[in-house]
């Protein structure tokens, strides 16, 4: 029997998706990013460290880094309900050496990008953000996570 390539089997992986959703919007990130997803732990505070960041959570033995959920917000130009409470599960997501963790409500599902009804469009003049619209998907909006400019944003501070 052939065994795939390793070149193929990440290729596969960054044609598939992991889509959830945070309060009413659904985001996208590349499925091969995704370490691990599990009920949303404690996560604690630390001084001095920036706003995006709303503290760690203890995965695998290390401090996790774990987004402020407000960046997304704003991101989305959206205020999240105070009644509704932190979302309960957490990814913990990889990009090179670094992880982060995204607090979010509820998995929609995996999909393959030919599942996406993509922009016809994109602006390419628009200023690169933590969030890219993206296209529709099941008649709802979705944004795709630039992880590498999260990860920018959590180093300046």
């Amino acid at each position: 029997m052939a065994t795939a390539k390793p070149e193929a089997a990440v290729a596969a992986a960054a044609a598939s998706w992991l889509v959830f959703v945070i309060g009413s919007s659904r985001l996208a990130v590349e499925l091969f990013r995704v370490i691990e997803i599990q009920e949303g732990r404690d996560v604690f505070p630390v001084p001095l460290v920036t706003p995006k960041i709303l503290g760690v959570s203890y995965w695998r033995e290390r401090a996790l880094p774990v987004l402020n959920p407000a960046v997304f917000e704003q991101a989305l130009g959206q205020t999240r309900p105070q009644a509704a409470g932190r979302p309960g599960l957490l990814a913990v997501l990889e990009s090179g050496e670094e992880c982060l963790g995204i607090l979010f409500d509820r998995i929609e599902r995996v999909v393959r990008t030919e599942e996406i009804e993509l922009r016809e469009e994109p602006n390419s003049a628009a200023p690169v953000g933590v969030l890219e619209p993206w296209g529709r998907y099941r008649d709802h909006a979705l944004f795709r996570l630039n992880l590498e400019r999260i990860l920018e944003q959590v180093r300046e501070g």
